[in-house]
């Protein structure tokens, strides 16, 4: 058995196989959802489904809903489900305390989101990385971070809440840190007195057009 599974997969590939399986249909929205978002949704839930059977070796019967949308893990998991207009990823972990994944299509973020999306203490450029191309990996490195955080604290918090310290194209990785109301909420939540956290990240790139981004607190 494995702490961690990752099941990725393209979103054509996942309604291939599955979506017209009965086995598969109770994750399937049905007419709740236009078909485009029922097959978003579908896709996710499969992949959860996958990775969990590959994480404990048991069938996942069933994944609801949270008020605010989110999954609602079963106890003892964590896990991030993210996918855009490509592929569709989902991972789960028995032994992080929070995991956060994302997919983003490098060149979608616009630029004039920068300053929504930027703070004074995020990097100012990243080698290895058009500027083009940049604000993709901003964004999609505090998205993955918001999915770690948020199931632990409860409360939204926008991305100037957070600060993307370092990045290492060689290695994909970067670390990321978060402001002190956010890290207060945190150590609350966690029983631990830092006044900012900082986390490391991992990233890497999928038919050079989608980043994939992860965060685990562990």
């Amino acid at each position: 058995m494995t702490d961690n599974a990752r099941i990725l997969f393209e979103q054509n590939e996942v309604i291939q196989m599955y979506f017209n399986d009965p086995e598969w249909s109770r994750f399937d929205l049905k007419k709740e959802a236009v078909l485009k978002r029922r097959y978003e949704f579908f896709a996710g839930r499969v992949c959860a489904a996958l990775a969990y059977k590959k994480l404990t070796q048991k069938k996942l019967l069933e994944l609801q809903i949270n008020e605010d949308r989110s999954p609602k893990w079963p106890h003892g998991i964590v896990g991030s489900i993210s996918h855009n207009e490509k592929y569709v990823v989902a991972e789960l972990s028995s032994k992080a305390k929070g995991l956060g994944i994302d997919l983003a299509t490098l060149g979608s973020v616009e630029k004039n989101l920068q300053e929504s999306i930027c703070n004074k203490d995020d990097v100012t450029q990243i080698n290895g990385i058009s500027s083009e191309h940049f604000l993709t990996y901003i964004f999609s490195f505090k998205e993955s971070l918001f999915k770690a955080v948020y199931p632990l604290v409860n409360e939204f918090f926008d991305f100037q809440s957070a600060s993307v310290t370092q990045v290492d194209f060689a290695q994909k990785t970067f670390q990321i840190s978060l402001n002190e109301k956010i890290s207060s909420l945190l150590s609350k939540k966690m029983n631990h007195s830092e006044k900012t956290f900082t986390f490391a990240g991992d990233f890497s790139i999928l038919d050079q057009k989608t980043l994939l981004s992860r965060v685990i607190i562990p």
